[in-house]
């Protein structure tokens, strides 16, 4: 694992995530306006196709630049998988003590976290692109990043270099 995506994950790790739930964000992002539509949203087909679409980019793009180097992906995977999970467990905790959190809660916090750390172990090869540059900030100040209000992506984006349509992403 790179320096760099070590140090991100110490970053992470001493992060409170999730300590502005509710409040308005410093962000320039649009606010949901309840826990319950910001679990409704990150359980919506724009959103998992967003999140879905975004990494197969990563990983196709990664492959396409640097083969050799993309045969790390899936060891590098298996070192942070546990360790995000750990992360996301301990944050978690602390939203559940006020809020219900559902799986698809727990699952796309694990998501965003694992593909935030491989944006930043891949930077040698490309760079970040989506879970770096958008999520990363948004995590990091405590907010969840829920939903996008743009167009549902699909393989065919994926696999263009067009940029990410028009829309944003919403946070809680």
């Amino acid at each position: 694992m790179r320096s760099e995506t070590s140090q991100l994950l110490s970053e992470i790790k001493s992060t409170e995530l999730f300590s502005n739930l509710g409040r308005p964000p410093a962000l320039h992002h649009r606010f949901v306006s309840s826990w319950d539509e910001a679990l409704e949203s990150c359980n919506s087909a724009p959103w998992d196709a967003l999140q879905l679409m975004t990494h197969n980019r990563d990983v196709n793009r990664a492959n396409e630049l640097n083969w050799h180097r993309f045969q790390e992906w899936n060891p590098i995977c298996e070192i942070l998988r546990p360790e995000v999970l750990h992360i996301t467990e301990k944050a978690i905790a602390r939203v559940a003590s006020t809020r219900k959190v559902p799986d698809q809660f727990r699952h796309s916090v694990s998501w965003d976290l694992l593909h935030i750390l491989l944006e930043r172990e891949f930077e040698d090869v490309m760079p970040p692109f989506f879970y770096v540059p958008v999520l990363w900030p948004i995590y990091g100040s405590g907010h969840f990043p829920c939903a996008w209000t743009g167009p549902q992506l699909d393989t065919d984006w994926s696999a263009s270099r067009k940029p990410i349509p028009d829309g944003e992403v919403l946070i809680y």
